[in-house]
């Protein structure tokens, strides 16, 4: 933590790096017509989904639901014009829609809570107001293991112990998270205003939780069969696993595990993290915008979004509570 180098950081052994609905469209080891098939009873379950942590807690399912019902939404849009194109075309033109809206709120909508202004400023990750080319093939936007292993699991202090569904009458039903864990049963509860909607409601109007180094008891000792592993995982980016040592050697940042340590640093200002996960995560979030070619923004000729495909202007205007 007193030297945070990247090159000391490793980057992980991954099939695909950018942010492009991976985990909602297009999983590895899956075949994709699985995704885009056809079916006479779409509300009777969820679809197939991508990443088997989708079902592990209710907030996460309800994203991976909201993103699969966007991505159909689109596809009805695209029949609705009568364009000239099969299943297949119309599955991967939506699944590019929605890999541009979820990059869009990730950076305009996400991200600034996360890291606050001064490092949304300090590492160019502002979305632009129109087309900008902020690609570099010289990046390299692997994900490092520290990112991977550490800073990006700040989002574990997050989670409540109870979660709730609000009708639109504000009527409400709570559930422990301990209880829910992996089941998809949880969304097939009859509720007023509809079940998933219930949670969705839940999640829009309830005040956020701050990020520290508690962990609610529910996530901490029922999710995984083993102690906290956010500390092993930690543990690899230090000198020393031993935590009874650090107790004697207390003032020298350099033996403390990076999870440990970076979770119990002060928040910076309109921030959910302290520096140094801001610092680790702000430059992965960089990296993967200026190494993606990809990349909604670009102006580039033959990928870019243009006025009478989508109407760019529309995309840089959609926010979670719009979908």
């Amino acid at each position: 933590m007193g030297n945070l180098t990247f090159a000391s950081l490793g980057r992980s052994s991954v099939t695909q790096v950018w942010i492009s609905g991976l985990r909602v469209q297009n999983p590895p080891n899956f075949q994709i017509t699985q995704l885009s098939r056809r079916t006479l009873n779409c509300g009777v379950k969820l679809p197939p989904h991508c990443d088997h942590r989708s079902l592990e807690t209710v907030p996460l399912t309800v994203m991976h639901i909201m993103f699969l019902r966007r991505h159909n939404q689109i596809v009805e849009a695209f029949r609705a014009e009568s364009l000239p194109w099969d299943d297949e075309i119309l599955y991967q033109e939506a699944k590019r829609i929605v890999i541009a809206e979820l990059q869009h709120i990730t950076y305009n909508e996400f991200l600034p809570r996360v890291l606050g202004v001064e490092s949304m400023n300090r590492y160019g990750l502002w979305p632009a107001p129109g087309y900008r080319d902020t690609y570099n093939p010289n990046v390299d936007p692997r994900t490092t293991s520290g990112f991977s292993v550490a800073a990006y699991r700040f989002g574990h202090s997050l989670v409540r112990n109870v979660h709730n569904q609000i009708a639109p009458n504000l009527l409400t039903n709570s559930l422990l998270l301990q209880d829910h864990f992996d089941r998809m049963e949880t969304h097939r509860l009859p509720f007023p205003g509809g079940n998933t909607e219930g949670f969705a409601r839940w999640m829009k109007l309830s005040r956020k939780a701050g990020a520290d180094r508690f962990f609610v008891d529910g996530l901490r000792n029922n999710l995984f069969p083993c102690d906290n592993p956010d500390c092993p995982m930690g543990g690899g980016h230090t000198r020393t696993l031993d935590l009874a040592a650090v107790e004697h050697t207390e003032g020298n940042v350099h033996d403390i595990d990076l999870f440990t340590g970076a979770m119990t640093e002060r928040r910076l200002p309109g921030a959910l993290v302290g520096p140094t996960f801001a610092c680790i995560i702000g430059q992965q979030f960089s990296n993967y915008k200026r190494g993606d070619r990809f990349f909604y923004e670009r102006d580039d000729p033959v990928m870019a979004f243009t006025p009478g495909k989508l109407f760019y202007s529309n995309l840089i205007k959609i926010k979670i509570p719009v979908l």
